[in-house]
């Protein structure tokens, strides 16, 4: 929030912006935000407590990182949750046709609770499976395929940061619910 409030307050809606020398009101260009967490319903609120009219505004989740771009962007997918202004229609022109990516609007709830599914049970369970030792039991020779797949998701908590895991996990308001499905599966 901190970040957001240097960008977005100064000099946009600051008390002293009256203040301010004309030239350089004259001269001020909103930026682009560009919000690429995770979750989305946090970010969206936290923007929207700061300014909730600031006119350049994307809030978007790639469903990718460094590790999965090798081949290139092509084909990728990017969530959209809330776009304002001309700078995230050209910039979401771009990735879509100059970048090959494919572009999918929902609200920042349908993401979020989808997520809490698809992204946080995963890392859940990759926690998990890191923690019994199936990482290190993916080779054995007494593998099988199912221990093989627990293996991988071993192996996927091991690749990501505990901020990223806390991230999806903590400011994902659905992922509760879904842990407790887990827990009463067992």
């Amino acid at each position: 929030q901190g970040v957001l409030k240097d960008v977005i307050v100064p000099p946009k809606v600051k008390s002293s912006w009256d203040e301010i020398d004309p030239s350089i009101k004259a001269g001020w260009v909103d930026p682009l935000i560009i919000d690429a967490c995770s979750v989305k319903m946090f970010p969206e609120k936290v923007v929207e407590t700061i300014d909730p009219d600031f006119p350049q505004l994307l809030h978007c989740h790639p469903l990718f990182g460094p590790q999965s771009t090798k081949d290139g962007l092509e084909g990728k997918t990017v969530i959209v949750t809330k776009k304002q202004g001309e700078k995230a229609e050209a910039i979401l022109d771009f990735w879509q046709n100059e970048r090959g990516l494919d572009i999918v609007e929902m609200t920042a709830e349908e993401h979020d609770r989808e997520m809490a599914k698809i992204q946080a049970v995963t890392f859940v369970l990759g926690r998990l499976a890191n923690q019994a030792g199936l990482g290190q039991l993916k080779d054995s020779a007494l593998a099988t395929f199912s221990s093989s797949i627990a293996g991988e998701l071993a192996l996927l908590d091991a690749a990501h940061s505990e901020a990223l895991l806390e991230t999806i996990v903590a400011f994902n308001p659905f992922v509760k619910t879904e842990i407790l499905k887990l827990e009463q599966s067992l």
